[in-house]
């Protein structure tokens, strides 16, 4: 049986802003984290799901952290052990 490698090393770390914090997408766009990907660690490792209203339509979309600005919210660390 061929061993599946482990994808975070022991005692990896990651600082995340919390779910709930308010972010701008664009000049007056503004939203809510509404969830967290992890991802490979290129793109810092993290993406962050956001949702906003626009008009009378809600929208969801998936934004790596450059692309989105952090108007408030703090930040929490989340980590992986594999012992």
């Amino acid at each position: 049986m061929k061993e599946t490698p482990e994808v975070f090393a022991s005692g990896s770390i990651l600082s995340v802003y919390k779910i709930g914090s308010k972010v701008k997408l664009e000049k007056d766009v503004h939203g809510y984290i509404i969830g967290i990907t992890i991802r490979s660690a290129s793109n810092d490792g993290v993406a962050y799901d956001c949702g906003w209203w626009n008009g009378r339509a809600y929208q969801e979309q998936s934004f790596r952290s450059d692309q989105i600005e952090i108007v408030s919210g703090t930040q929490t660390k989340i980590g992986f052990s594999n012992g």
